[in-house]
């Protein structure tokens, strides 16, 4: 799975991605949305972010922050912060490997999550 989990992407975040399931936990969201980023998928990441927060970030600046990307290559977890399927705040450190104008980038952050309507979703 782009996320860097061993499973096949099937089995693993594209069940959020279609909607299948919820993630359980910020960091299942927070891996989730980074295979979106790999893999396109624009409504997710829209989707995902909380509401008060989705007119901060349309879904043509997701689609052109996608497309100035030419790999996506690996995401490592730094630390995670609460964000159990029983808590309602979160955090997630993290570092994503890219390729930009083929040069390589690393971009580095602690996000933060909170369960809205019982969903993970990603704070801005």
């Amino acid at each position: 799975c782009p996320c860097g989990r061993p499973l096949p992407f099937q089995e693993c975040c594209h069940r959020f991605i279609v909607g299948i399931e919820f993630p359980k936990t910020a960091e299942d969201l927070m891996r989730s949305r980074y295979s979106a980023y790999a893999t396109g998928a624009i409504p997710y990441i829209h989707q995902t972010t909380h509401p008060r927060d989705r007119d901060k970030v349309s879904l043509a600046d997701i689609s052109q922050w996608i497309d100035a990307v030419n790999s996506w290559d690996k995401l490592v977890v730094l630390n995670t912060h609460k964000g159990q399927a029983t808590d309602t705040q979160g955090t997630v450190e993290f570092v994503a490997h890219f390729h930009q104008k083929h040069h390589p980038q690393m971009l580095h952050e602690i996000s933060h999550f909170t369960k809205w309507d019982a969903r993970w979703m990603v704070l801005i």
